[in-house]
């Protein structure tokens, strides 16, 4: 299907019938393709009351269940350090933040690793990893100030759809959608946590523009304030995204859809995660979508 807005054609994967003929054949017992690690990935997704968490106040995401998820890594191959989220949103691109293209200290994003839940499952089946072979940072976005803060990373080869690894649809309004959002990461659990292994995810409501801007308010990074056309908030009390969750996805909450919706990008909140009314900004998608169109299907143009 396509998606379409004021200006063009946005070619997306956005219905299952055409996803389901582009994924590969895969076994219809989620258990046969598990390594140990996964299936207590698994065994924890379904438990009701959870000790471990990573998104701050979230719970243990399923295999399969947020396919589009992708983790970003910097280093050497032998000892690739995970560190930023993103999201698939083709066979070749991953949408994440502009600060985790070459954050202070790491270097320039190098890998991609999606099909993951437990990231000490080194060996899992459902993983695909790629190399990143370009940035295209938003030529908008300063390293010193939290706005424009987009990149696309284009991988070395196209990506395998399966059931465990599929793309994120974008959402194409230029308001909150109504309903709630999901996030998902493998951030830290507290402010000063160690990273976690297990993919997390936790729903947030979305803010109003003006309780944003208010919540918000101003700072060095953000001099402005909120830009309400291209940022957003969204906030629920003892859950937020946390440090290394960036660049990952915000999706609409709907449980009856194949694919998610992806209405934001993880981009800053307050420095100890869910523990204020302060509440966690995001990187509007539809704003941007005629830039990634630009790059990602510049024959539709």
């Amino acid at each position: 299907a396509q998606l379409k807005n004021t200006t063009s054609e946005i070619h997306l994967i956005c219905s299952c019938s055409q996803l389901l003929e582009s994924t590969s054949p895969v076994t219809n017992d989620t258990g046969d393709l598990l390594t140990e690690a996964g299936k207590e990935a698994q065994d924890q997704c379904t438990t009701e009351t959870q000790s471990r968490m990573l998104v701050y106040g979230g719970e243990p995401a399923c295999p399969g269940e947020h396919p589009h998820m992708a983790l970003v890594g910097f280093g050497p191959e032998i000892r690739i350090l995970w560190r930023c989220g993103g999201s698939l949103i083709s066979k070749r691109f991953v949408l994440s933040a502009a600060h985790c293209s070459e954050p202070e200290g790491l270097g320039k994003a190098r890998w991609v690793l999606l099909g993951a839940i437990d990231i000490r499952d080194k060996d899992g089946p459902m993983r695909q990893q790629f190399q990143i072979v370009e940035h295209y940072v938003h030529k908008d976005y300063l390293s010193s100030l939290m706005y424009n803060d987009i990149v696309l990373f284009r991988m070395d080869r196209d990506v395998q759809f399966t059931r465990f690894v599929a793309p994120a649809c974008l959402y194409q309004g230029l308001t909150e959608p109504e309903g709630r959002a999901v996030v998902t990461g493998w951030g830290r659990n507290e402010s000063t946590g160690p990273l976690m292994p297990v993919l997390q995810k936790a729903t947030l409501s979305f803010l109003p523009p003006e309780i944003c801007k208010e919540r918000v308010g101003v700072d060095k990074e953000y001099p402005e304030g909120i830009h309400s056309r291209s940022q957003f908030c969204a906030w629920e009390y003892r859950k937020d995204t946390c440090k290394s969750d960036s660049g990952g996805p915000l999706v609409k909450d709907e449980k009856d859809s194949c694919l998610a919706e992806q209405v934001g990008i993880t981009s800053f909140g307050p420095v100890r995660c869910g523990e204020s009314a302060i509440p966690g900004t995001y990187v509007r998608v539809a704003y941007f979508l005629p830039w990634i169109e630009s790059i990602v299907w510049p024959s539709t143009r």
